[in-house]
């Protein structure tokens, strides 16, 4: 009986990450992993060979594969946004001799991972009362803000995920403390400030620059968002940005997870929420419920911070083997 293994791949500007995925009562187990760059590579196609020829000689031979891209994803096909490299399904396929390939965006993988993760891959923040089948909202901030909504399909009888260029809305500032930090921020983003600009890591680093410039003047200056989230207890200007990004956070999942009424649970994944567990506590939670309006429904929402750096590797896999992701 030949084994339920995928080639799974994650493609960003700098590396491209694979894996063998393996399957076995439904639960899945990275059974090797190696990292290729994808900033010095000219033709894809090369890469997926290369990572084929060592599964291979470790006894490993998928005939699907998934890969998760930076970039939109159009007919089975993606220009990154990062590199001068395109990812296209068919070319795959005709080069490497895979039986089936499918491109999906990262993020969506990361929604498809959410499905299956285990105990020690996620953090429960909130524990709510969360609707059997209800729609849940993935959200995470790193390097760009992503966002997806998983929605149950009886006809799949399993979750689909669709995507959201949601990151890219205008950022919802409200008190005049809040509007003088969106006056620096503007001068800088001259077509308004959107989410990605405050809920990703150069958020953090223009919230710490808004704050010097506005309020900490003897503070040092332009600070990494590493450098603000390790400099936390020793400098003012970086605690109260980093206080700030987290309510803020909150604030954009809340926001979320009302717009697509996600009963079904709320799944924080990226790099930032994985790096900064602590941070998140009950500030957040307070944040996130504050809703005149709905906010017994919020209560009532679970939140899980996702804290798997494998997340995606896994997720493509998942939306391969089941088969369930929506072609964009």
């Amino acid at each position: 009986m030949s084994r339920d293994i995928y080639l799974s791949a994650d493609i960003g500007g700098t590396n491209a990450n694979f894996s063998i995925v393996e399957f076995r009562q439904g639960k899945p187990s990275i059974l090797l992993k190696g990292r290729e760059s994808s900033s010095s590579a000219d033709h894809f196609p090369d890469l997926v060979k290369n990572f084929l020829v060592k599964a291979k000689e470790q006894g490993y031979e998928p005939e699907k594969a998934c890969f998760a891209v930076a970039g939109a994803v159009k007919d089975q096909r993606s220009e990154l946004t990062n590199v001068d490299l395109i990812v296209d399904a068919k070319e795959i396929m005709d080069e490497t001799g895979l039986k089936y390939a499918l491109i999906v965006n990262d993020f969506i993988a990361v929604s498809y991972g959410s499905l299956v993760l285990q105990d020690d891959e996620y953090v429960l923040l909130k524990k709510g009362k969360p609707s059997r089948k209800g729609t849940r909202a993935v959200i995470g901030a790193g390097t760009g803000l992503g966002k997806n909504i998983l929605v149950f399909s009886e006809a799949a009888n399993d979750y689909v995920a669709y995507p959201s260029e949601g990151g890219h809305i205008n950022f919802p500032f409200t008190d005049e403390e809040e509007i003088a930090l969106s006056k620096y921020f503007k001068r800088k983003h001259k077509k308004g400030v959107i989410l990605e600009d405050v809920l990703s890591g150069r958020g953090i680093e223009n919230l710490y620059n808004a704050l010097n410039n506005i309020k900490y003047k003897d503070a040092p200056k332009s600070l990494s968002a590493k450098e603000i989230s390790d400099s936390r207890n020793s400098n003012e200007c970086s605690k109260e940005a980093f206080d700030l990004f987290i309510k803020f956070y909150a604030r954009g999942c809340r926001n979320f997870a009302l717009d697509v009424l996600a009963t079904g649970g709320l799944y924080i994944g990226g790099g930032i929420v994985a790096k900064n567990i602590s941070a998140f506590g009950q500030s957040f939670i307070d944040e996130f419920i504050d809703n005149e309006t709905f906010g017994r429904l919020l209560e009532d929402i679970p939140i899980y911070l996702i804290i798997n750096y494998d997340i995606s590797l896994i997720g493509a896999a998942y939306a391969i083997k089941e088969g369930n992701a929506v072609k964009w």
